[in-house]
């Protein structure tokens, strides 16, 4: 096959900091191929994707050299912090984790499409915008070309993506964990859409993830950083939780009948109609449902972020001791903050009698946290690493009642795992309470007491997930 990248010896370093972020690595990626890049949390599969589109933070420390074959050998000495010549960058397109942080807030979704359009006239660029939004499946395309990013699902933010990536007549897409903050159903719509584009428009795909079945499903060939090895396929582990201890009979939160709506675009959306459930201190209680089910708005009510329109709900304990990890964990991180400083200004506030280093180090040990990363910035951390410091930082203020938003989504299978693993033991061990929101039936069924099933706001299945998933 054909070459189109060819990294030789490629390396980064963060200054003050004694590990790699990314160790030394050689690879090949070749033309009209999908080449996975597989490896856990924190060991630089996004910083080898920044680097080969020169995107890689001020601070880091690059070696290795990067040349690309799209046309005339260009090599890129990355030591010199040499930038990409712009005919390079306009041959490659990323799409990222959180699809929403990389588009524009302010601009509509249509403008966005048409900036990559520059070199036609207007009425082309708009007819163009139009066809692209149609080409990745979203229908309405008049609808979404005037929409602005917040108003639309994660899904529907990815597709806009790939219509920007369509419209620039790329030669290399890089995907960044592109799909692991959405639900299943969406997933697959996402995976499908990128290969029947992949195909028709012969581009190459570098899918950079932690996720050894859409890995499998997806590519080529496999490149491990853990041992620098092709491979073509991956061995998948099943999971293998033990739910904690049934919870007692105490209801620690009952809701009552919560409904919410809001405005879009001039018609009213019904986000949650009628909720009603009760569960006990100690439980687990999983809350499935494809993206736009109300999951999301659900834990913001229960945590006073947003008012129920009617309806209410009873918690025995006080309102800070329901604490939210939100799906972008990013959010909640302040980015100002070291990560041991963040999590010691946490316990400084809600463990007064304790030793608040002490403490703080001992929450990011339990989530795999090392003392190499203590002092990054938040921006500096991986996106698996991001969630792990949010969930100690959480877990600071004692909390009595644990909303988790898709924990786990940026984390490999072996730390997802240890966390749920965690997760367990503190049910069992400290008696929390934890409502488990996730887009995974494999895992409900394996970590959750209870399950209940959102349907365009309403629960259309409640029980033993065993039963209910069977």
């Amino acid at each position: 096959m054909d070459t189109l990248i060819d990294i030789q010896n490629v390396s980064i370093k963060f200054f003050d900091e004694p590990d790699y972020a990314l160790a030394p690595v050689s690879l090949v990626i070749s033309k009209k191929e999908v080449l996975g890049i597989y490896g856990p949390s924190g060991q630089g599969k996004s910083l080898l994707a920044l680097a080969i589109t020169g995107l890689l933070p001020a601070d880091a420390i690059a070696n290795g050299q990067i040349s690309y074959f799209f046309g005339a050998k260009i090599t890129i000495d990355l030591s010199k912090k040499q930038r990409l010549p712009r005919k390079l960058l306009l041959k490659i397109a990323m799409i990222f984790q959180n699809p929403g942080e990389a588009l524009n807030p302010t601009m509509r979704c249509g403008d966005q499409i048409s900036e990559a359009l520059l070199s036609f006239d207007k009425k082309v660029r708009s007819e163009k915008v139009f066809a692209l939004l149609e080409e990745v499946n979203l229908k309405e395309a008049h609808r979404f070309a005037q929409a602005y990013p917040h108003e639309l699902s994660g899904g529907e933010q990815q597709r806009v993506l790939i219509a920007i990536a369509l419209a620039k007549e790329i030669k290399l897409l890089i995907a960044d964990e592109p799909t692991s903050a959405l639900d299943i159903s969406t997933q697959r719509d996402i995976l499908n859409l990128i290969l029947a584009l992949k195909e028709k428009y012969g581009m190459t795909i570098l899918w950079t993830s932690h996720d050894s079945h859409i890995m499998n499903y997806m590519t080529d060939r496999i490149f491990s950083l853990s041992n620098g090895h092709y491979l073509t396929n991956l061995d998948l582990s099943s999971l293998s939780h033990t739910k904690g201890v049934q919870g007692t009979k105490e209801i620690i939160l009952s809701v009552q009948s919560i409904s919410k709506s809001y405005l879009k675009r001039g018609h009213k959306m019904n986000a949650l109609k009628e909720i009603s459930f009760d569960i006990y201190k100690g439980e687990i209680l999983g809350v499935l449902g494809a993206s736009g089910s109300g999951k999301t708005t659900l834990a913001k009510i229960l945590t006073g972020l947003t008012k129920p329109d009617s309806g209410k709900f009873s918690f025995n304990g006080k309102t800070n001791e329901i604490q939210l990890i939100f799906q972008n964990a990013l959010a909640s991180l302040e980015p100002t903050r070291t990560v041991l400083d963040s999590v010691i200004e946490v316990v400084k506030y809600n463990m007064p009698l304790v030793d608040k280093r002490e403490k703080a180090l001992e929450l990011l040990e339990k989530f795999d946290i090392s003392d190499g990363l203590f002092n990054r910035f938040p921006h500096e951390l991986s996106g698996g690493q991001q969630k792990r410091v949010a969930i100690a930082k959480a877990l600071a203020t004692s909390p009595k009642i644990l909303i988790l938003d898709e924990p786990t989504a940026g984390l490999d299978n072996e730390l997802a795992d240890k966390a749920n693993a965690l997760f367990l033991e503190l049910v069992r061990a400290d008696g929390l309470t934890i409502i488990y929101i996730s887009h995974d039936v494999e895992v409900i069924v394996s970590i959750a007491d209870k399950a209940l099933v959102l349907q365009e706001g309403e629960i259309v299945n409640y029980g033993d997930p065993k039963s209910l998933f069977s």
